[in-house]
This record gives structure tokens, C-alpha cells and sequence, in this order.
């Protein structure tokens, strides 16, 4: 990580720091007495990037266990829409009765895909890009799958 007094580049530190950090670092080097506001950091690696980027979610959305909450109660919702339909959609034996299987959750998902449409909700892996998501999905379940695997009697 690059860290500019003033625009000028006075350090470099392996790894990530926060601007409160990176004037502790400069005063404990004595390199420079420095107002925070003066302290601009510049990330040099995918990983700094990263870390940046989680510490500002967790500012901004969240801890981890408040996103692994909120992500367990979407996956609860999908489960018991998935279920609730897919009992109903078992017995339908016509058009109407698969109408009557999703109007459930119909106005649920209207809803959602209204607030999606005019901005009001956002949702990372359209940022991220589908092919992306994906990839990690797939990389992240294959791991976990050989490493389960490897631990398998």
C-alpha cells in the first residue's frame, strides 16, 4: 500500500491500513507529523483491494454476522416459497390451480422486482457480472467439496 502525504508519496507499507493507521505509522517511523486529513492511501494488489472493500461493507451493510443473517433469512423465504409452491404445484391439475400455486408469494416477488426495476434495491452480483458469480460459485463449491472429500470415511 502507497501512502501520499499531500499528494506526495512519503511510504509504502506491505498490507492494508487505515488512515488512522498510516499516520501511526508514519509518526512511529518519524517520518512525517501529519494531519489525517492530508493522508490519501493508495492500494497496490487484488488482496489490499479486497480488504478495503470488505472493511467498507462492513461499514456501510453490515458485520459478518449480520450479513450471514440477513443472507439466512432470504434463503428461509426462497425455501419456504419453493416448498409452499412446489406442494401446491404437485396437486394442480389446471391452469388455475397453478395460478393459485404462486399467488402467494406473487405480490412478494412483484414487489421486489418493482424496487429492482426503479433502482430502490440493488444487488451485488449485477455489479459483479453473472458469468463472475458464477465462477466463484462454482470454484468456491468445488473446494469445499474436496476438502469434505478428503475428510469422507
Amino acid at each position: 500500500m502507497k501512502i501520499f502525504h499531500k499528494s506526495e508519496l512519503v511510504a509504502t507499507f506491505n498490507g492494508v491500513l487505515s488512515i488512522t493507521e498510516a499516520v501511526a505509522f508514519l509518526k512511529s517511523g518519524q517520518l512525517i507529523e501529519v494531519d489525517p486529513a492530508d493522508i490519501t492511501l493508495e492500494m497496490e494488489t487484488r488482496q489490499e483491494k479486497n480488504k478495503i472493500l470488505r472493511q467498507e461493507i462492513t461499514i456501510d451493510a453490515g458485520d459478518i454476522p449480520s450479513l450471514l443473517g440477513t443472507t439466512s433469512d432470504g434463503m428461509q423465504l426462497i425455501l419456504l416459497a419453493f416448498s409452499e409452491m412446489t406442494v401446491a404445484l404437485n396437486s394442480a391439475n389446471s391452469l388455475a390451480d397453478v395460478r393459485a400455486a404462486a399467488e402467494p408469494f406473487n405480490e412478494l416477488a412483484s414487489n421486489f422486482l418493482a424496487q429492482l426495476k426503479e433502482g430502490v434495491i440493488k444487488l451485488p452480483f449485477q455489479v459483479k457480472g453473472t458469468d463472475n458469480v458464477l465462477k466463484d460459485i462454482g470454484q468456491r463449491a468445488t473446494a469445499v467439496t474436496n476438502a469434505i472429500t478428503k475428510h469422507t470415511d
